[in-house]
């Protein structure tokens, strides 16, 4: 909608739902040699159900001013979700056909995110560029889940009240930026800029560390004739632990594979620089070649531990995996694209 011609409001909204159903058979074999050789055959059957209903939505302002490339961005968007999972499986001795275990539970998901910014772009003069913001995110996400193990001499679903989990996970980020844009020398160009970003995190009956991270960034390019560019490039970036890495309950909805979050993982601090070469030709093609370098602290890497017997509550699980994710030291990654 153009207000008028230096004021424009626009806005979208939309809606999503899916779902899917699966059905699996795992035959699986056991050796063990201590204390005696023991051979064992079986097979998993498993079902699962997932449905998945979300909305989104944005209003965005924008409003020019008298200088060429002098505007303000005013943006609000939001997303509501919600899901729901369902899981069965029993798992029987292909000898003789018998019931071994069996399990069944479902796990509800929500998810509300807003976000409100506000962008100022100001040229002191025509290759001079100053552009200024703040952003504000917000995210409440809820999760509960239940657990019904099964009784093999009874044939009968048991509600396991131990794995009755619920976990609700608030996180605010604020932010604020600023870049400045200016010729450099002859046919170059430098663009320069700081980000300020406070992550507070907050799970009701537990603790979870917040932090203020600082992430500079800039860019060296040069023009060359017919249609080149060089840039050298070099940015500070942080990757946040989410929801289902801190997820502190155990997911059991496949017993022999089971899983959990880490309240103590930190976030991924990372340095990346790049050198790239770019040429456009004027019948529309082109060539973008990448010289890159990243190095992660705090670099997230998943493990897995095998457990011969791992007790959740009241339930007992033999022959498992567990895995999580965790802080694993420091990551160093060169290539070329």
């Amino acid at each position: 909608w153009a207000v008028t011609k230096n004021d424009d409001i626009n806005g979208s909204f939309s809606y999503n739902n899916f779902g899917n159903t699966n059905q699996g058979v795992i035959n699986q074999q056991e050796i063990t040699n201590y204390p005696s050789l023991v051979d064992i055959y079986t097979v998993r059957n498993t079902n699962n159900y997932y449905r998945y209903r979300s909305q989104d939505w944005n209003i965005n302002y924008k409003k020019k001013f008298a200088r060429e490339g002098q505007e303000m961005n005013l943006s609000y968007q939001g997303s509501s979700a919600r899901s729901i999972m369902n899981y069965a499986q029993n798992q029987f001795y292909t000898v003789n056909d018998s019931l071994l275990s069996g399990a069944k539970g479902s796990n509800g998901f929500r998810d509300m995110e807003t976000y409100l910014t506000a962008d100022y772009a100001h040229p002191f003069t025509k290759d001079v560029l100053l552009n200024v913001g703040v952003k504000g995110s917000f995210s409440r996400i809820g999760s509960s889940s239940d657990h019904y193990g099964l009784q093999p001499s009874s044939d009968i679903f048991i509600f396991d009240s131990s794995q009755l989990n619920t976990f609700n996970y608030n996180r605010d980020i604020y932010a604020a930026y600023a870049t400045l844009t200016f010729p450099l020398f002859k046919d170059y160009t430098l663009k320069f800029g700081v980000r300020d970003e406070y992550t507070k995190n907050d799970v009701p009956g537990d603790t979870l560390a917040s932090y203020n991270f600082i992430t500079p960034s800039g860019i060296l390019s040069r023009t060359l004739k017919n249609h080149q560019t060089i840039k050298l490039s070099y940015a500070r970036r942080i990757q946040r632990p989410g929801f289902n890495q801190y997820n502190p309950f155990v997911n059991a909805t496949d017993p022999a594979n089971l899983s959990k979050g880490n309240t103590s993982i930190q976030p991924e601090k990372k340095h990346v620089m790049e050198l790239s070469y770019y040429k456009f030709y004027e019948k529309g093609s082109s060539i973008l070649v990448t010289l890159f370098y990243r190095y992660s602290a705090d670099d997230w890497q998943g493990y897995s531990v095998y457990e011969p017997v791992y007790h959740v509550g009241d339930s007992t699980y033999k022959n498992t995996t567990l895995s999580m994710t965790t802080n694993a030291g420091t990551q160093q990654t060169r290539g070329l694209n």
